[in-house]
C-alpha cells in the first residue's frame, strides 16, 4: 500500500513513517524540509507546505491512503509558549490537503486531532480541559473541531483520531478506543502507539467517517 504521510518530520510523523514502512507500505514523507531529513531505506520524501495546493496534490499522486500528522508550532512544550505557525493551520490545511486528496482519488484519509475536541470535550478530564481552556493548546483545539468538520464532509472514507496527551514512551499495544471514549485528566498515550494504531486505520478503513479518541490504559 502506497502511504503520504504528511507532517512526516514532527514527533508523531517521523514514528507513523517508521511504523509504515517497518510494515512494508509504500511510503512517502511530506513536509516542509522532509527531502532534506534521512530517512528508513526504502522511504521517498517530498518537500513542500500543507498550504500549498500543488505541493499536497504532486505529494498525493499514486497514494492509496493519506495520514495527516500535522500540529501547530509553539517555541516550547509550555502550555502558554507562543505559536509559532498560522493559528488556522488546522482548517487551511484540512481545506487543501483533502481537496488534493478528492483530485488524485486517494479515498482514505486519516488525520490526528485530539481527545477534548469537539464532542470528546465533556469526555475528557477536568483538570485537563482547565489547562486547555487557559493555555495556548486550547488556540489549537478550537481549529481542530473546525478541521474536523472539513474532513468529515470531504465526502472522503476518513477518519479522525483523537489521542490522549501525547508522549515520547515505547509502545505498549495495550489501547482503549471509542467514539465515546472517557479519559481521566491524566490519561495520555505514547507517539509509537499512535503510530501504529493510525498504520492500522489507514490499512482497514476503520471508524471510517468518525472521530475515534484513543488513549493507553
Amino acid at each position: 500500500m502506497r502511504i503520504v504521510v504528511v507532517g512526516a518530520t514532527g514527533r508523531t510523523g517521523r514514528q507513523v513513517v517508521t511504523t509504515a514502512a517497518d510494515a512494508g507500505h509504500d511510503v512517502l514523507a511530506f513536509s516542509r524540509s522532509a527531502a532534506a531529513q534521512a530517512w528508513p531505506e526504502g522511504v521517498s520524501a517530498r518537500s513542500g507546505s500543507v498550504l500549498d495546493a500543488d505541493a499536497c496534490k504532486a505529494a498525493l499522486e499514486g497514494a492509496d491512503a493519506v495520514i495527516v500528522c500535522i500540529s501547530m508550532v509553539r517555541t516550547s512544550d509550555f502550555p502558554w509558549a507562543r505559536i509559532t505557525t498560522p493559528k488556522d493551520l488546522h482548517t487551511r490545511a484540512a481545506t487543501v490537503l483533502t481537496a488534493a486528496a478528492v483530485a488524485q482519488g486517494v479515498d482514505r484519509y486519516v488525520t490526528i486531532s485530539a481527545h477534548g475536541v469537539g464532542d470528546s470535550w465533556r469526555r475528557a478530564g477536568p483538570l485537563f480541559l482547565t489547562l486547555v481552556h487557559t493555555s495556548n493548546i486550547g488556540v489549537a483545539y478550537r481549529n481542530l473541531a473546525h478541521a474536523e468538520k472539513i474532513v468529515l464532509a470531504s465526502g472522503l472514507s476518513a477518519t479522525v483520531i483523537r489521542p490522549t496527551r501525547l508522549t515520547d514512551g515505547t509502545a505498549t499495544g495495550d489501547l482503549q478506543v471509542g467514539t465515546q471514549l472517557r479519559t481521566t485528566s491524566f490519561a495520555s498515550i505514547s507517539r509509537a502507539d499512535v503510530a501504529r494504531f493510525l498504520v492500522e486505520v489507514a490499512v482497514s478503513g476503520a471508524h471510517a467517517g468518525k472521530c475515534a479518541s484513543v488513549s493507553n490504559r
